[in-house]
């Protein structure tokens, strides 16, 4: 999403990687009140607000060569550094750190339009997945946020969490993200996506080689490892659970520590945090291309 006057975004829309779109413009009363509703589980009232009065035959942008949604993202860009986390906790420091990098990657893409058009037509189904999974987590996290759990059962739950979080959430996220650096570093082609074949543990040492090691904040190869193979349990006078992470190919034990749930919880904040922040802006990157597939037809 640029600032006014810049290059325009809608020299791609939607339209250019999904054809087949019906005319149909009930199902895009549909589609704006699903992605509000996505928005709202992201904590991102204003917005979600914004975004189910939208109307395909009304201004989008003071540009006219790049119908984009004003104030739908300034509001966004507003509402989001303060959006709490999973915590209930504001962060806005860290979500602007998240921000930029975000438009500043994808604003370089888009000068590569060839490039780019192949990346999102061979992504589109992760990045969809992105987007309609977020509620998921965090209402399955709100599910075990009840009283009846016992301290115990509250950070093994954390862990399942974390592992659900790590393997189906932050790997999507990363393999975009790399994608996107790839393509801003003209290496267009199969190196645009090359990664989808990486594990977790490798996005993220990928990430933080690339200078972009705040997606890959609150991850933790070990205890990652530690809960897929079983390795924790939890520890009563620590008040946390203890992972133990074994090489099996060395026959060593790598990683052996007592994580205090507290700062698990923080972890699983920080991968939280990427995924509200990446997932809500690329719904909001589509927006204006999705709404010019109605304009006219009401």
């Amino acid at each position: 999403m640029k600032e006014p006057g810049g290059a325009g975004r809608g020299h791609l829309t939607s339209g250019d990687f999904h054809e087949g779109s019906p005319v149909d413009l009930k199902r895009l009363k549909d589609e704006l009140a699903a992605i509000a509703r996505f928005l709202e589980f992201a904590y991102l009232p204003k917005t979600a607000s914004l975004v189910r009065g939208l109307d395909p035959n009304t201004p989008l942008g003071t540009d006219p060569n790049n119908l984009r949604c004003d104030q739908v993202e300034k509001t966004y860009r507003e509402e989001v550094l303060y959006s709490r986390n999973i915590l209930g906790e504001q962060d806005p420091r860290h979500h602007e750190q998240l921000v930029g990098p975000v438009d500043n990657l994808i604003t370089q893409a888009e000068s590569k339009p060839e490039v780019f058009a192949q990346f999102l037509v061979e992504s589109i189904e992760v990045l969809r997945a992105i987007g309609e999974s977020h509620g998921n987590t965090r209402a399955l996290y709100a599910s075990f946020l009840t009283p009846k759990l016992s301290r115990k059962q509250g950070q093994l739950l954390l862990c399942l969490m974390y592992l659900i979080m790590t393997e189906g959430v932050f790997a999507n996220i990363a393999r975009v993200i790399l994608c996107l650096s790839a393509i801003c570093r003209d290496q267009g082609g199969h190196g645009a996506t090359g990664y989808w074949e990486l594990a977790p543990n490798d996005l993220a040492e990928r990430l933080r080689e690339e200078n972009l090691s705040v997606f890959a904040e609150g991850y933790n190869r070990h205890v990652r490892n530690a809960i897929a193979h079983g390795r924790m349990k939890y520890d009563d006078t620590a008040l946390g659970v203890a992972f133990q992470d074994y090489d099996c190919r060395r026959r060593k034990i790598t990683f052996d520590q007592v994580v205090p749930g507290v700062e698990l919880a923080w972890w699983y904040s920080k991968l939280d945090d990427t995924y509200l922040v990446v997932s809500t802006f690329f719904q909001l990157y589509f927006l204006p291309g999705f709404l010019m597939q109605y304009r006219g037809k009401s």
